[in-house]
């Protein structure tokens, strides 16, 4: 969350638009291992014209090297607010 980071509430009263970008891990024989998995979470809008609480997973092709929205419910969580 935005209150994680040091000196935490300052951060959240000071940012107009607080967005937090957090990439998934998972372990295998004892090694941790990055995924090709990413979720951005959008924990503050100041501004409502400027956007909505929420969060999207997305997936990471390698080949292409960008991301795809993950669009199943399983993965999404709008409207937070």
């Amino acid at each position: 969350t935005l209150y994680d980071i040091s000196g935490s509430a300052h951060w959240f009263n000071k940012c107009d638009n607080g967005i937090i970008v957090a990439r998934e891990f998972y372990e295998a024989n004892g090694v941790e291992i990055a995924s090709q998995f990413t979720e951005v979470e959008v924990q503050k809008v100041r501004n409502k014209n400027a956007g909505k609480l929420g969060s999207q997973r997305f997936k990471f092709d390698r080949h292409a090297r960008s991301y795809t929205e993950r669009r199943d419910d399983s993965f999404l969580t709008q409207g937070l607010d």
